[in-house]
């Protein structure tokens, strides 16, 4: 981290203001006003370490996406009349991992908490702990998956409940009789269509280029003899006339 001097004279007053109000805290910072006098920038970041790099607002909307399904489970579970097969455990929100997903946890407990909000997921105890003691974003994001292609309605099945729950998007049944239906003609053919169509189309193609070949050897005939002919014209005469002996030659 890197500070101005300018920064530095902020810092420096602070510190001095903080001594003052709280003096059992004054030498730790009477160490920061040397630190910051000195210009020591390899403890810059002593005076920080204990802020965190923060979320990003995609993260955080994530976290209230979470939190907004399990209102949506807890909610329609409460409306279902057969309940069978799940229990309000299971619709509750179980929190995030304390270990390996803090930014989470602290993130939702702040939303729950601090802004007041998701009182149903509340926990009545001074302090509230939501840690899940396993890891819990994976296993979110494909139940939203799943609740998103439900078109994040506030009343769900229970059988749209289970979906979630499971984080499997139900795959529609296929009519067994309509796809018989549709593979009856093929199959009663003596032989596949695409093979007649196959066997045709090179027997076409064969006499097509037959008669091609046909007309081509015509034309060279054609040719030649018309090169022919003119070529015995020319050696009789000149100019194609035929050839005439003179008197004298006769006699």
């Amino acid at each position: 981290m890197e500070l101005s001097k300018k920064d530095r004279l902020m810092l420096i007053n602070q510190y001095r203001i903080l001594s003052i109000l709280n003096p059992d805290g004054a030498s730790s910072y009477n160490i920061r006003i040397k630190m910051l006098e000195q210009g020591y920038s390899l403890h810059y970041d002593e005076m920080v370490n204990w802020i965190d790099d923060g979320m990003s607002e995609g993260e955080c909307k994530e976290i209230i996406d979470i939190l907004e399904m399990y209102r949506c489970l807890w909610h329609s579970y409460k409306k279902l009349r057969d309940k069978k097969g799940i229990s309000r455990k299971d619709v509750r929100f179980p929190g995030f991992d304390a270990k390996d997903e803090e930014r989470e946890l602290n993130y939702a407990e702040y939303v729950m908490y601090s802004l007041k909000r998701y009182k149903e997921f509340h926990q009545r105890r001074k302090l509230p702990n939501h840690d899940s003691y396993k890891v819990m974003l994976g296993q979110y994001r494909s139940m939203l998956s799943v609740w998103n292609s439900l078109g994040n309605r506030r009343l769900l099945t229970k059988e749209e409940i289970i979906q979630i729950l499971n984080g499997e998007i139900a795959v529609p049944e296929i009519d067994d009789d309509l796809f018989e239906k549709m593979e009856r003609p093929v199959m009663n053919e003596t032989r596949p269509i695409t093979e007649d169509f196959s066997i045709d189309g090179e027997e076409d193609f064969e006499d097509l280029a037959e008669d091609n070949y046909d007309e081509a050897d015509e034309e060279i005939t054609m040719g030649e003899e018309e090169a022919a002919g003119s070529y015995e014209g020319a050696a009789i005469g000149d100019d194609n006339e035929p050839y005439e002996e003179d008197e004298d030659n006769r006699q």
